[in-house]
Protein backbone atom coordinates (compact mmCIF):
# COMPACT_ATOMS: atom_id res chain seq x y z
CA UNK A 1 0.00 0.00 0.00
CA UNK A 2 1.40 3.37 -1.01
CA UNK A 3 0.46 6.70 0.58
CA UNK A 4 -0.06 9.90 -1.40
CA UNK A 5 -1.08 13.34 -0.07
CA UNK A 6 -4.81 12.71 0.26
CA UNK A 7 -5.25 9.13 -0.88
CA UNK A 8 -3.84 5.65 -0.63
CA UNK A 9 -2.95 3.41 -3.57
CA UNK A 10 -3.90 -0.17 -2.85
CA UNK A 11 -4.95 -3.28 -4.75
CA UNK A 12 -8.57 -3.96 -5.63
CA UNK A 13 -9.69 -6.83 -3.36
CA UNK A 14 -11.24 -8.62 -6.36
CA UNK A 15 -8.85 -8.25 -9.30
CA UNK A 16 -5.69 -6.82 -7.73
CA UNK A 17 -5.56 -3.72 -9.93
CA UNK A 18 -4.07 -0.71 -8.17
CA UNK A 19 -6.77 1.77 -7.17
CA UNK A 20 -6.63 5.17 -5.56
CA UNK A 21 -8.55 4.87 -2.32
CA UNK A 22 -9.90 8.19 -1.13
CA UNK A 23 -12.43 9.45 1.39
CA UNK A 24 -13.00 12.60 -0.66
CA UNK A 25 -15.92 11.21 -2.65
CA UNK A 26 -19.39 12.68 -2.85
CA UNK A 27 -21.29 10.90 -0.06
CA UNK A 28 -24.56 11.41 -1.97
CA UNK A 29 -23.21 9.75 -5.15
CA UNK A 30 -25.09 6.71 -6.42
CA UNK A 31 -24.50 3.99 -7.53
CA UNK A 32 -20.71 4.56 -7.51
CA UNK A 33 -18.59 6.81 -5.33
CA UNK A 34 -14.98 7.11 -4.26
CA UNK A 35 -14.09 5.08 -1.22
CA UNK A 36 -11.07 4.19 0.83
CA UNK A 37 -12.29 0.60 1.22
CA UNK A 38 -13.66 -0.31 -2.18
CA UNK A 39 -12.96 -2.07 -5.42
CA UNK A 40 -11.72 -0.69 -8.71
CA UNK A 41 -14.29 0.94 -10.97
CA UNK A 42 -14.61 -2.07 -13.28
CA UNK A 43 -15.20 -4.53 -10.43
CA UNK A 44 -17.75 -2.13 -8.94
CA UNK A 45 -19.57 -1.94 -12.29
CA UNK A 46 -19.56 -5.74 -12.50
CA UNK A 47 -21.00 -6.00 -9.00
CA UNK A 48 -23.79 -3.57 -9.90
CA UNK A 49 -24.62 -5.40 -13.12
CA UNK A 50 -24.60 -8.83 -11.45
CA UNK A 51 -26.91 -7.49 -8.74
CA UNK A 52 -29.62 -6.55 -11.24
CA UNK A 53 -32.72 -8.75 -11.54
CA UNK A 54 -31.86 -9.26 -15.22
CA UNK A 55 -28.37 -10.59 -14.43
CA UNK A 56 -27.84 -13.88 -16.20
CA UNK A 57 -30.36 -13.02 -18.91
CA UNK A 58 -27.63 -11.57 -21.11
CA UNK A 59 -24.08 -12.64 -21.95
CA UNK A 60 -21.21 -10.73 -20.40
CA UNK A 61 -20.27 -9.49 -23.88
CA UNK A 62 -23.45 -7.39 -23.82
CA UNK A 63 -21.44 -4.94 -21.69
CA UNK A 64 -19.55 -3.99 -24.86
CA UNK A 65 -22.70 -2.83 -26.65
CA UNK A 66 -22.94 0.95 -26.97
CA UNK A 67 -26.57 1.15 -25.85
CA UNK A 68 -25.80 -0.75 -22.64
CA UNK A 69 -22.87 1.57 -21.92
CA UNK A 70 -25.02 4.62 -22.71
CA UNK A 71 -27.71 3.45 -20.28
CA UNK A 72 -25.14 2.89 -17.53
CA UNK A 73 -23.69 6.36 -18.22
CA UNK A 74 -27.20 7.80 -17.77
CA UNK A 75 -27.51 6.04 -14.41
CA UNK A 76 -24.15 7.47 -13.30
CA UNK A 77 -25.19 10.98 -14.33
CA UNK A 78 -28.60 10.70 -12.65
CA UNK A 79 -26.96 9.49 -9.44
CA UNK A 80 -24.29 12.20 -9.47
CA UNK A 81 -21.71 9.41 -9.33
CA UNK A 82 -18.08 10.27 -8.66
CA UNK A 83 -16.61 8.56 -11.74
CA UNK A 84 -17.40 9.62 -15.28
CA UNK A 85 -18.74 6.90 -17.58
CA UNK A 86 -15.82 7.32 -20.00
CA UNK A 87 -13.49 6.12 -17.21
CA UNK A 88 -14.95 2.59 -17.34
CA UNK A 89 -12.83 0.07 -19.20
CA UNK A 90 -15.67 -2.12 -20.47
CA UNK A 91 -13.30 -4.72 -21.90
CA UNK A 92 -11.86 -5.19 -18.38
CA UNK A 93 -15.41 -5.62 -17.07
CA UNK A 94 -15.95 -8.45 -19.56
CA UNK A 95 -12.49 -9.99 -19.09
CA UNK A 96 -12.88 -10.15 -15.30
CA UNK A 97 -16.60 -11.04 -15.25
CA UNK A 98 -16.11 -14.48 -13.70
CA UNK A 99 -13.64 -13.48 -11.00
CA UNK A 100 -14.99 -14.26 -7.54
CA UNK A 101 -15.94 -11.43 -5.20
CA UNK A 102 -14.64 -11.27 -1.66
CA UNK A 103 -17.66 -11.90 0.58
CA UNK A 104 -17.70 -8.26 1.75
CA UNK A 105 -18.08 -7.07 -1.87
CA UNK A 106 -20.39 -9.73 -3.26
CA UNK A 107 -23.16 -8.38 -5.51
CA UNK A 108 -26.49 -7.83 -3.80
CA UNK A 109 -29.08 -10.41 -4.77
CA UNK A 110 -32.41 -8.96 -5.81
Amino acid sequence: MQETESATIKPCPRCGREVIASKSGNQQARPVRKSDKGMCLECTVTSIMLGLPSAGMFPKEAMLLPHIQDQFAAVLRAGDADPEAHAIDWQRVVDNWELPFPRKFAPAKT
